[in-house]
């Protein structure tokens, strides 16, 4: 067994949180939280600037469904995105508030589906941050629940197979099972049509032109695709496996006619887009980038185009359109300006819809078809009084790393209080997208910094698998050269600068802040994985081996003692002011991590307060925005106490 599993674990006692002493040791960092929080001076500012700066109207993608338009819209001034649809004759109605049902904001919508003509939707509330809830259907005519309850689920995929039925999924004995219920009917009598392999996480579920297609998952990757033919009035006999001939499936784009178009990395690290004919399993290239443009998505328009999306160098997204038998190209499609597609797919109907935004202007959500082009939904959005910038800086073997910067309209010409942000894992890629709590940070002053170090998706697979794991102490490196290059260019100052990230942005900043103290002012990790020696016993840890490696294996396990935070605080070192949150109800990111790294910081020697801000009825999902203003408030306004000498709040 390797060495992380077996090094010291001083604070191991804290992963019980039913033990009363643990209860009386929380109780006491709740203590000294409050005390700490009554000093931020800067909260109510922040809090205000992060409220200005949210305040518009948020656009889902839509479902399109005879004439009908639904999607999710989040009000200027609301708490939660609100189920709406909008009439063939324009009027707009709300099908679904959150906030009606629970005024606490507690209860999210996690998952919904319109049936083929609109007459129902399936709908996935979740209450108290848990992410796991339960799956209903409504009327849309009324907003009465036509079936309740139906079974408790994860962010469970809904596919309709009529008007009537439809197919989900929800865990039973360890495992994954598809079923198919129909409307009226009790959830006992629904059928299993499928049952995942062990190491499933979750599904994706396809139906269309006569076909269910199941995608299993392994965390991000996928590891199995099975089809059958399925009709409104009877699901498939038997699903058949497709044979993925090392096609390395990422993701489901389209299924029309018994074809299916599906994104793999598999010998293309910049993604390519195949077809796969289900009924004779064969597989073919469709769609393959050249130059360094990456294929982040496609859509695929019956009877129009493969509406294909692209990712050039610094998160700039581009849109082609493409014949959809041999991929000729059939013109670009022009986007608003420069900026990033953060949200991006097709309405199962006829049009493919997208949403855009630029650091400096809120996301705007826009509809396109071959006979009208692109075109706005909703308001024009201005944009913010601020200044971007994209620059690179080298890394510690010389690899460019993209570096996002925004700072006040006026450049400063001296160096200021900056926050470094970074994630690096996943093949999740920084963009060049609206951020609020950026934009609040640059209007008090200060320079906000985006990484897109090595695990992330900047510049394809290779990019990703160059940070993750046995190459994760890769991505903390780069994050630390970030930092000593914003010194170095007179941005900042150590000890003006705060590390900042969230879930596995967290594991980033925690192992960088504890492997260089002395380049940070400050620190602030959200939901962070800290004790990497066994993180794979809690949350969705099982998940993620694939990606931060298996203390279980002893290479693996060499590897991840060497960076792990909670492993690698030590007594001689004099660690920054550091904040650690975590919510009580995440069940991905296991809150233990923050308590035992807390714990070993206070025991360390620290140029400032090690403190852990534990929300006892948040999860790690979605959040009320007043929740979420509170939050990233206390986020910024605890950098600027420790690390934010000469700001103006």
């Amino acid at each position: 067994m390797g060495d992380a599993v077996t090094r010291a674990d001083p604070h191991r006692w804290l992963e019980d949180a039913d033990h009363p002493e643990v209860a009386r040791w929380r109780a006491a960092q709740r203590d000294r939280w409050a005390r700490h929080r009554a000093d931020l001076t800067a909260f109510d500012a922040f809090r205000a600037r992060v409220e200005e700066l949210t305040r518009y109207d948020d656009h889902g993608l839509p479902q399109r469904r005879a004439g009908r338009l639904f999607l999710t819209v989040r009000a200027a001034d609301g708490e939660h995105p609100v189920l709406t649809v909008v009439e063939p004759d324009g009027t707009r109605r709300a099908l679904l508030d959150p906030g009606a049902l629970d005024p606490s904001g507690r209860t999210t919508l996690d998952v919904w589906s319109a049936s083929p003509t609109g007459g129902h939707v399936a709908c996935l509330l979740s209450a108290g941050g848990g992410e796991t809830g339960r799956l209903s259907v409504l009327e849309t005519a009324t907003g009465a629940v036509v079936d309740r309850d139906l079974a408790e689920a994860r962010y469970s995929p809904v596919a309709w197979c009529g008007e009537d039925a439809f197919y989900y999924a929800t865990a039973r004995d360890g495992r994954l099972v598809v079923l198919r219920h129909r409307l009226g009917e009790h959830p006992a009598d629904d059928l299993p049509v499928h049952t995942t392999g062990p190491r499933c996480t979750g599904v994706s579920l396809d139906e269309g032109g006569g076909w269910l297609v199941v995608t299993e998952h392994q965390g991000p990757s996928c590891t199995a695709l099975w089809a059958g033919r399925s009709t409104p009035h009877a699901p498939p006999t038997r699903l058949h496996p497709v044979d993925l001939s090392d096609e390395g499936w990422s993701g489901c784009c389209g299924l029309v006619d018994g074809r299916l178009f599906a994104l793999t990395d598999v010998d293309a690290p910049a993604g390519r887009l195949v077809v796969v004919d289900l009924a004779g399993g064969a597989v073919r290239t469709l769609l393959a980038p050249s130059g360094d443009r990456l294929l982040a998505g496609a859509a695929v328009l019956p009877g129009g185009p493969v509406v294909a999306l692209w990712e050039s160098a610094g998160g700039e997204r581009s849109l082609t359109r493409h014949d959809p038998g041999d991929g000729r190209p059939e013109g670009d499609i022009a986007l608003p300006g420069p900026g990033a597609v953060v949200e991006f797919g097709y309405d199962g109907h006829s049009a493919a819809w997208l949403v855009h935004s630029t650091p400096l202007t809120p996301p705007t959500l826009y509809r396109w078809d071959g006979e009208h082009g692109l075109s706005r939904f909703g308001d024009a959005r201005p944009g913010v009084a601020a200044d971007y910038r994209l620059t690179r800086y080298p890394a510690d073997d010389g690899v460019e790393v993209d570096l996002h910067l925004v700072g006040p309209a006026s450049a400063p010409d001296r160096p200021v209080p900056a926050v470094l942000h970074g994630y690096g894992a996943f093949a999740v890629p920084q963009l060049p997208e609206y951020y609020a709590v950026a934009l609040a940070w640059a209007a008090a002053g200060g320079v906000f910094a985006t990484a897109g170090v090595r695990g992330g998706g900047e510049r394809g697979e290779d990019w990703h698998r160059a940070g993750s794991g046995r190459r994760k102490p890769v991505a903390i490196a780069d994050f630390t050269a970030a930092a000593r290059h914003l010194v170095r260019s007179g941005v900042t100052t150590a000890d003006r600068l705060t590390a900042f990230g969230e879930s596995a942005g967290g594991l980033l900043v925690t192992a960088a802040a504890v492997a260089r103290p002395e380049l940070f002012g400050a620190a602030v990790a959200v939901s962070p994985l800290c004790d990497m020696a066994r993180y794979h016993l809690f949350g969705l840890g099982q998940d993620w081996l694939d990606e931060f490696g298996s203390p279980m294996d002893p290479e693996d396990a060499e590897v991840l003692a060497r960076y792990s935070p909670y492993h690698n605080v030590r007594g001689d070192r004099s660690y920054p002011a550091t904040l650690l949150v975590a919510f009580t109800a995440d069940t991905r990111v296991a809150p233990l991590h923050a308590r035992k790294m807390c714990a070993a910081l206070q025991a360390a020697p620290g140029r400032g307060p090690a403190l852990l801000r534990e929300h006892p009825d948040l999860g790690h999902g979605a959040k009320a925005r007043s929740r979420r203003l509170d939050h990233y408030a206390e986020v910024l306004a605890f950098a600027a106490r420790h690390a934010g000498a000469g700001m103006a709040w």
